[in-house]
């Protein structure tokens, strides 16, 4: 149940990322961070997600964290995305 929600996940944040790159918007990450992270704590959009069990059970024990460019700062302590925009 872990894949299917990460695959289901992923393929929606990966379709967003991709219209912002290809409208050449400039987003910080911290912004898109917040959006994938509200997606995850709203009701209607994660009820979507069909699966053996509900939602509600999914515990994401990491933040979201998104980083572009070449300058990454891979560190399980970090919480935050910075404000780099994509």
């Amino acid at each position: 149940m872990a894949a299917a929600f990460t695959e289901w996940t992923f393929s929606r944040v990966v379709e967003e990322i991709e219209g912002i790159i290809e409208d050449k918007k400039q987003v910080k990450h911290s912004q898109i961070q917040k959006r994938i992270e509200s997606c995850l704590d709203n009701d209607t959009i994660m009820a979507k997600f069909k699966a053996e069990c509900d939602h509600q059970f999914l515990d994401f024990p990491l933040p979201v964290l998104i980083q572009s460019g070449g300058d990454f700062a891979v560190n399980k302590f970090q919480v935050d995305s910075n404000d780099d925009k994509l």
